[in-house]
């Protein structure tokens, strides 16, 4: 593996773990571009690393916010059974359409995600708590449905699935934010593990060779950057700051894809 490839991977790594462990999202909306335009894989080995590098730095990040108290573990378990039924039909999407298909549908993923947190941050915000009254089997239903749509996006497009598993703790069952970040980051480590299982059974003679060179480089350093990130921001970062970091960084990737696409 070429070190002109592998060191600004391991960069960008570290630093994508180190932001995204915050916000509950696993950064595959950030991996699998790095992989793709500057690691020259294809779709499917991009995919399965990227879910690889997200489980790693869930992982960590499950670490710290447990330690906080910011899990909430039985909604964890609703919310994996979902995703996890999720992921194993978003990997065999995935690995039956082209590479074309999948980029610009990766495209619509992302500018679908910024417009979300664009409604998200500008509407009218309720007060940041939780609202227990939510905890009942209609919204818990509601939740466990967009899990699994999270679910299927994670293992499509290797993104972890927190950008919709947010939205929905807060907003269907009302858990305050930094709950729903924490909640999200442990829902997303069996969610992983599903999608990236997929694609090393279903998917092995379409994943590139260099697939397990990348996982076995990049993937402790997802970790320690998701534990650093988390240790550090855990306690600092405000709901508002959490969203509006979260849209910046989506509405960059979303920019650097169009670029590659149309030049």
């Amino acid at each position: 593996m070429l070190l002109s490839i592998i060191l600004p991977l391991a960069i960008i790594s570290f630093i994508i773990a180190a932001l995204y462990s915050n916000l509950g999202l696993g950064g595959g909306i950030m991996y699998v571009p790095a992989l793709i335009l500057i690691g020259q894989l294809g779709k499917d080995s991009a995919v399965a690393v990227s879910l690889c590098l997200v489980l790693a730095g869930s992982l960590a990040a499950l670490y710290q916010h447990n330690k906080a108290g910011n899990v909430d573990m039985k909604l964890v378990g609703y919310l994996s059974v979902g995703s996890g039924i999720g992921a194993v039909f978003g990997s065999f999407f995935n690995l039956n359409i082209g590479e074309e298909t999948f980029r610009w549908l990766f495209l619509a993923v992302i500018l679908g995600l910024s417009a979300w947190m664009v409604i998200d941050l500008f509407r009218s915000l309720r007060p940041d708590c939780d609202d227990d009254s939510k905890m009942c089997t209609p919204y818990l239903g509601a939740a466990v449905g967009i899990a699994v749509f999270a679910g299927f996006l994670s293992g499509a497009f290797g993104i972890g699935g927190g950008a919709l598993l947010v939205p929905a703790l807060i907003y269907v069952l009302c858990r305050h934010v930094k709950l729903a970040v924490g909640t999200s980051a442990a829902t997303i480590v069996p969610t992983t593990l599903v999608g990236a299982t997929m694609y090393f059974i279903g998917g092995f003679g379409q994943l590139s060779g260099d697939t397990w060179q990348f996982i076995l480089v990049l993937a402790p350093i997802s970790f320690i950057g998701a534990f650093l990130g988390t240790k550090a921001g855990i306690a600092r970062l405000t709901g508002k700051q959490i969203k509006t970091a979260f849209l910046v960084l989506t509405v960059l990737v979303a920019v650097i894809m169009v670029a590659e696409l149309f030049f």
